[in-house]
């Protein structure tokens, strides 16, 4: 089984969004989550990882954000590694 995961950390809609903070500060725990699990590669957003429950974003956009997003992704990554996934880089996969 191959893997691939990305973080989209990209502002896509003109004007930074209400989300951009969670860019700012979710990019860093992924970060540290990646590189403790020798993982190069994922596709999430980075404000994803921070609590955004009580920012005025639409409720799909707050729910289940910061340390929930974060088990949940760390269950994943424990799942499909137990499973024989295996996580490569974007640029491993693109050659």
């Amino acid at each position: 089984m191959q893997v691939s995961i990305t973080t989209d950390v990209e502002h896509d809609c003109g004007s930074p969004p209400k989300t951009y903070r969670g860019i700012v500060a979710g990019t860093p725990l992924l970060l540290r989550l990646f590189r403790d699990r020798g993982i190069a590669a994922t596709y999430f957003h980075a404000w994803e990882f921070v609590d955004m429950t009580q920012e005025p974003i639409p409720y799909d956009c707050r729910f289940r954000t910061g340390q929930p997003a974060l088990d949940t992704l760390e269950d994943a990554i424990g799942f499909l590694g137990a499973r024989g996934g295996t996580f490569h880089t974007m640029r491993e996969l693109a050659c």
